[in-house]
């Protein structure tokens, strides 16, 4: 009798521990559009705010970027929880340095696009934990689930795609390639490590699900691309060429948050900024394809080389989530 009760309340429990795990409401804002994870997003401006976060008793913790491709840590960042909610409601930011716009450059304001986008060393800024919005690119369901391919709205942040741009195949994280090739890219590491540990909570990790990633080499009408890596398996990726080709230009621009730009993307006077693709470009054994304040698609040779040590082209995630119906 004790074994029998036992097993009714293992399956209780099971049975409630799954449907508490795929009951994740997403938040819509429009047909189009939904919120989904939190991350610093907008500039505090309001001099009430920023005394109260200043007064606040932080802990600092220091962020290393390549300085003359060396890591240096030359920034420090702090997240507050001002409601005492067990959430975080901002992140403060200070860079002692600036962050240099090429993995490969020095740390100064003639190689960097902080200064440029309106911040200054040894100040504290002030970023809000805001809910991101993603744009729903597709929709397709099954039996139970509804699964949506997500895209950001906005620039959410920036970084290389890699640290070293030899002409070489060498081997770095965990493999031998080219410093383009996007499965062993230090860009897909931050964006399925760092990017979605801090953005995400516990149940939106879960219905996160991992999406095969198509990485083949065709990429202009029918060119084979021979630094074309293998396909990954991954939680969170970004554009390829092929799945922004047929777009008009004008639908690829995008934004970068405040927090992009204090990361160093670059922004141009129409207030757009661009950003990498995971493709490799066809010609060069260090470039990516990327799209640019005008929302047009390049690789190498067309206005300037996007090396993969650069650091002020922007990061726009993808993501597909299940959810119940």
């Amino acid at each position: 009798m004790k074994k029998i009760k036992y097993m009714l309340f293992l399956f209780l429990v099971i049975f409630i521990t799954g449907c508490k795990k795929n009951s994740y409401k997403l938040e819509f804002l429009d047909n189009d559009t939904v919120t989904f994870g939190m991350y610093p997003q907008t500039v505090e401006t309001r001099e009430s705010i920023i005394n109260e976060l200043n007064n606040k008793k932080a802990k600092w913790i220091e962020k290393e970027y390549y300085v003359n491709s060396k890591l240096e840590s030359i920034m420090k960042y702090s997240d507050i929880d001002l409601d005492n909610d067990g959430l975080n409601d901002y992140r403060g930011v200070i860079y002692s340095k600036y962050k240099p716009n090429n993995t490969n450059n020095e740390s100064s304001a003639s190689f960097s696009y902080q200064d440029d986008n309106g911040y200054e060393l040894n100040k504290i800024y002030w970023f809000k934990y805001e809910k991101i919005k993603w744009k729903i690119l597709k929709t397709t369901e099954e039996k139970n689930k509804i699964n949506y391919l997500l895209e950001s709205a906005l620039i959410i942040d920036s970084t290389e795609f890699f640290s070293n741009d030899s002409l070489n195949e060498f081997s770095h994280n965990g493999k031998v390639g080219y410093s383009n090739n996007y499965e062993l890219s230090n860009i897909r590491k931050w964006l399925n490590n760092d990017f979605l540990n801090s953005a995400f909570n516990k149940n939106e990790k879960e219905v996160i699900i991992k999406t095969s990633i198509d990485n083949s080499g065709i990429v202009v009408d029918g060119e084979s691309n021979k630094y074309a890596c293998s396909d990954t398996f991954d939680k969170i990726y970004i554009h390829s060429y092929n799945e922004l080709k047929d777009f008009r230009d004008e639908s690829r621009q995008r934004v970068a948050s405040d927090y992009a730009k204090i990361e160093g993307v670059f922004t141009y006077s129409n207030g757009y900024s661009n950003y990498m693709l995971r493709t490799p470009s066809v010609n060069k054994e260090n470039s990516i394809y990327y799209v640019d304040y005008d929302g047009a698609v390049h690789g190498d040779g067309i206005i300037f080389i996007n090396n993969t040590t650069n650091t002020f082209n922007g990061i726009l995630p993808l993501l597909t989530i299940s959810v119940n119906k």
